[in-house]
């Protein structure tokens, strides 16, 4: 039958079901992936990096301690400690424990970003750290304390790690 009405043969208007947002699309699942491997990457160099400079919080901790000692003599001696320590930790080698205080100053200068650090008088410094207390005059024994402490903790927070090569 053919009606002569067009319109009556037209059926209801039938909206499309809902798009389902599971699973999603294929650049979903790719952008979480890339996601996921920057969030691990990320995470994982940040432990590394903190783990590196594990040793310079604890060698500022100590610093701190050797800082609230009295006696600038024992405050030099335990800085050297403090620093031939820290640079067997960063290096990883033994080396440097057998150079004498010169050649050991010397290292530290060359292994630091700030080159004019442990400028001081090395025959008094000698002096201050082997000889009677009454060999060199009080002031000059605070003063190089005073030099030692500030250029030590300088080293500390910016030396290069550089590992020794046998």
């Amino acid at each position: 039958m053919i009606t002569s009405d067009p319109l009556s043969q037209l059926r209801d208007i039938h909206l499309p079901e809902p798009i389902s947002p599971w699973p999603p699309a294929p650049g979903w699942w790719i952008l979480l992936v890339f996601s996921t491997l920057l969030i691990v990457g990320t995470g994982y160099y940040v432990a590394r990096y903190l783990n590196s400079r594990k040793y310079r919080r604890r060698a500022l901790a100590e610093y701190s301690k050797i800082c609230s000692l009295e006696g600038d003599k024992e405050r030099i001696q335990n800085l050297l400690e403090l620093l031939r320590r820290t640079v067997i930790s960063a290096t990883g080698e033994n080396h440097c424990a057998s150079l004498s205080t010169n050649e050991f100053l010397d290292f530290l200068q060359e292994t630091c970003f700030k080159k004019n650090l442990f400028n001081c008088d090395r025959e008094k410094l000698g002096q201050a750290l082997y000889s009677p207390v009454f060999g060199i005059a009080n002031e000059e024994i605070r003063d190089l304390c005073n030099l030692m402490t500030k250029d030590s903790r300088r080293w500390i927070l910016d030396h290069k790690v550089t590992q020794v090569k046998s």
